[in-house]
């Protein structure tokens, strides 16, 4: 029986995360979504601004000082779905996405 919880746990915890490469591809798609509906490509196409973020987001959540997150990553995109075409949305001060990474830094609580 212990056995069968541990599993169903498993399964539970791994769909509560998404991967830093899923992140990155979702992450990308939903902001240069956003971007062309916004007239914000500033003369790229779609595909490239897609191409050229997931690399930035892929790199930056790869990185050794990335302790990804993969929790913050979902409810990162969770946010970022539901501004897609909200021109006028403002960064969340409590945003998951500054978590994904661990979080706030050293640097940026003064200690």
């Amino acid at each position: 029986m212990n056995r069968i919880t541990s599993l169903v746990a498993l399964f539970a915890l791994v769909g509560c995360s998404v991967s830093e490469e899923k992140f990155a591809e979702q992450y990308a798609e939903l902001a240069c979504q956003s971007a062309e509906e916004c007239d914000a490509l500033g003369g790229q196409s779609v595909e490239d601004c897609q191409t050229a973020l997931q690399e930035f987001f892929e790199a930056a959540v790869t990185d050794d000082s990335c302790e990804y997150d993969g929790r913050a990553a979902k409810k990162c995109l969770k946010e970022a779905k539901g501004n897609v075409g909200d021109c006028d949305a403002e960064a969340e001060e409590d945003s998951a996405c500054e978590d994904i990474c661990g979080g706030a830094s050293s640097d940026d609580t003064g200690a």
